[in-house]
């Protein structure tokens, strides 16, 4: 086994392998006793029909690195449903200043800590239905909330596999469940260019000291002209960015 390779993994990817090794020595597919879930039979059948042509090493690359990548994404769903149910319980702690303590305190923004409740919220309500489409990922499996009862969820997916979802770009995915989050979407994005305002302010902040100095080390010098603007720029845009995140 090769270091760093998740041990949920190794099982399907020794599986897939001897599949495939069978089917280029034989030439053609048969029945086998292998472990494999029916999406990852599915995965191997389509990589080495696809690629029949193809040097075998690059077919078993390929399958090796979708089978990784989708027990990756599960990873992180898996991750995430417990991340969620810890917010959860802090939220219900600090229900007041929940948010300001996500943004001042967690490596994440409140929109994102919201998104993660959300499919912990979901995970226990329907934890099969969340284990069926864990490998389309986290981004996907958020919009996926949205469908707020199992008949709902059953009627809307019903046409669908977790394959086809993967391959669906995340506003396919939105607007297949009619996702209308237009509020969580622009908190998300002010949060992220609150943190580019606080990182130009801390800059301009240590610009504008620098100046003074530079003019209390210098007595009698005067600045030419294209410090000066930068000088009044950089305090006028401070005070306006200082407006706009309290």
């Amino acid at each position: 086994m090769k270091a760093g390779r998740p041990r949920k993994a190794v099982k399907t990817l020794q599986a897939a392998n001897t599949m495939l090794n069978e089917t280029a020595a034989e030439g053609t597919a048969e029945t086998t006793d292998i472990d494999l879930t029916e999406n990852e039979t599915a995965e191997v059948d389509e990589a080495t029909t696809a690629t029949s042509a193809e040097n075998p090493e690059i077919t078993r690359l390929l399958v090796e690195f979708r089978t990784l990548y989708r027990q990756h994404q599960r990873d992180i769903v898996e991750t995430i449903c417990v991340l969620g149910v810890i917010l959860n319980q802090l939220r219900s702690l600090i229900t007041e200043s929940f948010e300001k303590t996500v943004n001042e305190r967690l490596p994440i923004s409140p929109a994102t800590a919201t998104r993660y409740i959300k499919i912990a919220e979901l995970n226990e309500a329907d934890s099969a239905f969340v284990d069926h489409w864990k490998s389309i990922g986290s981004a996907k499996l958020y919009y996926l909330t949205y469908l707020r009862t199992a008949e709902e969820r059953l009627k809307t997916l019903a046409p669908y596999s977790p394959e086809d979802l993967e391959r669906m770009s995340q506003p396919a995915v939105a607007a297949l469940v009619g996702y209308q989050g237009e509020e969580v979407d622009q908190q998300l994005d002010f949060d992220k260019q609150s943190k580019v305002f606080k990182r130009f302010i801390m800059h301009a902040g240590r610009r504008v000291t620098e100046l003074k100095e530079w003019v209390a080390a210098n007595p009698g010098k005067e600045l030419d002209e294209d410090l000066i603007q930068e000088f009044d720029a950089l305090k006028v845009a401070v005070m306006e960015l200082r407006k706009i995140i309290r």
